[in-house]
């Protein structure tokens, strides 16, 4: 069976109250995409789908002046 995994940050993530997304269109995937990630982030995405031996991975990379910050010590 084909494994289609997405990686990437809010541009990959379905959003209700905007409206339909392009990867709603796409049938069964595995989007792992959060909205806010940081390139380190998709890259933890990009290694989950790896592990779990993905046929395909989609990334969608963000700006590289994204960084990560601890909010109350996470």
């Amino acid at each position: 069976m084909t494994k289609v995994y997405i990686c990437g940050d809010s541009f990959a993530v379905t959003d209700p109250e905007y409206g339909p997304c392009w990867v709603d269109m796409l049938p069964n995937l595995n989007n792992l995409a959060q909205v806010c990630a940081s390139n380190f982030l998709i890259y933890e995405q990009v290694e989950r789908a790896i592990i779990s031996q993905a046929s395909f991975i989609l990334v969608l990379f963000t700006s590289s002046l994204r960084s990560e910050l601890k909010y109350n010590g996470n």
